[in-house]
Parts: C-alpha cells; sequence; structure tokens
C-alpha cells in the first residue's frame, strides 16, 4: 500500500460532532482489505483507486491511493487486496488515467473483505460499475451495476483484411458478451465467371454448433467489388447500387452470443482471388462479471 497522505484534526468527540462527510461509514479494525476487481479491454489502461480514513484514534483523516495495472488479455480477470489500518472508511473513488476510455471498455468491483485470498469473507460491495477517464464512480454515491445490466455500451470494431480465398472471423473475447447490431465488409471478386453466395453465420466456437446464419439472397457475380453487410431487424437483401454494388441480409434482433463464440463469413463458390476487406462491426459489448 502507498504511503498516505495524513490530515490532521482537532481533538473532538466521539460521534457526529466529529463531521465525518459519509452518511454511512465503514468501521475497520485493522484485519479488513479493499478487494478491487477489474476488467479491461486493455492492459494499457490504468485505474486509480483511492479512500480517505478516519484514523482510530480520530485526530486525522488519511488519504490512500493505488494504482491498478490491468492483467494481459483483453477482459481479464485482475484482483487486487490492499489492506486497510484501523478507522473508519470515509469514501472511496476509482478512476481510469492515462488513456482515453469509452465506456463499456473497462469495469469495476470494489468490496471489503475480511481475510485474504480464497478464503477471505465478502463483507459488502461498496463500488460496482463501468468506469472511463471522464466518468468516476465512488461509494457512497454510484450505483451497485451488475456488468450486463449497463445500457450504452456500443461499440466498433474493424477487423483485418483477409487473405485472397479465405473468410473473415471474429471471435468474442472470454469473460465479455457482444449483441451484433450490423457487420459489413467488402468482397472483391476475381474474374472467374461464377456467383458466389455470402453468408454470416455464427457459432459457440464449434462449426458444429451453429447458432444462427443469415444468406444474402442475391448473387456476388465476378469481377467487382461488393460491398456486402448483415444489419439487425433488416428483412430480404437487395441489390441498392448497379455502380458500386451493395446488398445487405437480416440478422436476428436480440441475439446474445458469449465468450468464445464467432462470427464469421462462408461464401459459396468462392474463388482462390476472391478477398474479403476490413469488416466493420457495429455492436453491444458487456463484461461478464463472474
Amino acid at each position: 500500500m502507498a504511503d498516505p497522505i495524513t490530515f490532521a484534526l482537532p481533538p473532538v468527540p466521539f460521534g457526529p460532532a466529529i463531521g465525518v462527510p459519509s452518511a454511512l461509514p465503514f468501521i475497520v479494525t485493522g484485519e479488513e482489505s479493499l478487494r478491487v476487481v477489474t476488467y479491461s479491454e486493455s492492459e494499457v489502461f490504468r485505474i486509480n483507486v483511492h479512500w480517505r480514513m478516519l484514523t482510530a484514534d480520530r485526530r486525522s483523516i488519511q488519504v490512500f491511493s493505488e494504482t491498478v495495472v490491468p492483467e494481459t488479455g483483453v477482459f481479464v480477470r485482475t484482483t487486487r487486496d490492499f489492506s486497510l489500518g484501523p478507522g473508519l472508511i470515509l469514501n472511496i473513488g476509482a478512476l481510469v488515467t492515462g488513456a482515453t476510455v469509452r465506456y463499456g471498455q473497462v469495469y469495476i468491483r470494489v468490496s471489503l473483505v475480511r481475510g485474504t485470498g480464497a478464503a477471505a469473507a465478502i463483507l459488502g460491495t461498496l463500488i460496482a460499475d463501468y468506469l472511463t477517464d471522464r466518468l468516476p464512480v465512488g461509494w457512497p454515491g454510484s450505483p451497485i451495476l451488475h456488468s450486463p445490466d449497463a445500457k450504452n455500451v456500443f461499440f466498433r470494431l474493424s477487423s483485418g483484411a483477409g487473405v485472397p480465398g479465405a473468410q473473415l472471423s471474429n471471435t468474442v473475447p472470454n469473460n465479455a458478451r457482444w449483441q451484433l447490431v450490423s457487420w459489413a465488409a467488402t468482397l472483391t471478386t476475381d474474374a472467374t465467371v461464377a456467383t458466389r453466395v455470402a453468408r454470416l453465420v455464427c457459432d459457440d466456437g464449434a462449426p458444429a454448433n451453429r447458432l444462427a446464419h443469415s444468406t444474402i439472397a442475391f448473387g456476388l457475380t465476378a469481377g467487382l467489388a461488393w460491398r456486402v453487410a448483415w444489419c439487425q431487424g433488416m428483412p430480404i437483401d437487395t441489390a441498392i447500387s448497379t455502380v458500386a454494388p451493395a446488398v445487405t441480409g437480416g440478422w436476428p434482433i436480440d441475439l446474445i452470443i458469449f465468450g468464445g463464440s464467432r462470427l464469421l463469413t462462408e461464401v459459396d463458390n468462392m474463388q482462390a482471388g476472391d478477398a474479403w476487406g476490413p469488416a466493420q462491426l457495429s455492436l453491444r459489448q458487456w463484461v461478464e462479471d463472474f
């Protein structure tokens, strides 16, 4: 734990006269810790956690500040315990530092625990919410939010371009869930005369366990750059331009897929020179805080 900053207070009696800013301070004996659990989309993000405590003799306030460095990987669970001395916890806050973060990229849960490691007993959850570099969370004040219950967690992702003759695939990160809103990419067909049929497939990571698929009914002919898209709730497929061919397919509404699931293309009659460009995905993404 970092050395605290201490502010001296004049002698005051026990009780409300000490001017504790929080209406719900926690009295701790020195055997408790703050357990900070984070899920971060990138290990470059830094989560600053700070708190204030009134010392046991009620003569000073100590300010603590700690930085949580996420484990490497997308939404890998990071857990840190910070020991508390005896006194009263007045308030706790958390904020992402050093990077611009969108809502939904970092989730934090701060609990008061007694003991250490797996044997620690959780005494209460103080903070549970998504946070950004401009949207701090804190106790008291912030609501306890279970990670899948959040709204406005829209993201745009872009995959790399495919190699000629190969399909595109996107995998849901572990500890995450997706709801696809739209998927779009350009399929450039070579000069080989054949009608290609494009399909977007969702499975649970195993090809045999297909969860959903949607086929573009309009055939894709040779020698063109086809803009192919699937959109949530769209009905039948239509070519909407003959200059820059574009076709659209529908996708199920409210289909939630979990970590390890895949979204991948499946093109019938795909030729060796056919190539997918980068795919742009618009989706909702939540953390699985289990």
